[in-house]
């Protein structure tokens, strides 16, 4: 219940506040787009899950985004820096940017502060602030993957010998829930 709630609450945020579509981001299995995947797309899915030995149930849990650009408008024989850092913001580097911005520590400027872990509880049935069997403790960014070239098989196609696009995986961890054993989720 924990890391699904979680990773709705961050797929929710970011479709909501980077902005992207509902068809831009989603929950996935691992960072692979859809098939259906338009010029980008941030795959959001679960990292890292630990926990304490103590007398309660308590929890360190991490995602990933995995952000994939098409390289449609911007042709792997014409040159990468569009794909890499455009000005009309549809370049690898200022989507990862404002996606590791808006979740670490969950959003700076957000005057509710709390934004991602608020609306995690509210999907487990805790109190929104964490007080009682919720989340604590926000994401924190913990690093990323270097920019992959990526064939057309990574957007579902039939596999070719060129690049189709690139992808980047950021990771977050840290975001802590405790439990207490009666009311284990």
């Amino acid at each position: 219940m924990s890391q699904r709630a979680l990773a709705l609450a961050v797929r929710n945020y970011l479709r909501t506040q980077v902005p992207l579509k509902d068809e831009e981001c989603e929950i996935m299995f691992d960072g692979q787009p859809p098939p259906m995947a338009g010029q980008r797309f941030a795959s959001v899915w679960h990292a890292e899950w630990q926990a304490e030995d103590v007398e309660a149930i308590d929890e360190y849990f991490g995602l990933n985004v995995t952000v994939s650009v098409r390289t449609a408008y911007a042709p792997m024989d014409r040159g990468v820096f569009p794909l890499l850092a455009d000005q009309q913001g549809l370049d690898l580097d200022h989507l990862v940017r404002k996606i590791m911005t808006a979740i670490h520590l969950d959003a700076p400027g957000n005057p509710a502060g709390d934004a991602i872990l608020n609306a995690a509880n509210v999907i487990i049935n805790a109190e929104p602030t964490g007080a009682a069997n919720g989340f604590i403790e926000p994401l924190r960014f913990r690093g990323g993957s270097a920019i992959e070239p990526k064939g057309s098989e990574w957007f579902g196609a039939e596999p070719d010998s060129g690049v189709v696009g690139i992808a980047q995986t950021i990771h977050f961890g840290g975001a802590r829930r405790v439990q207490n054993i009666e009311s284990m989720t």
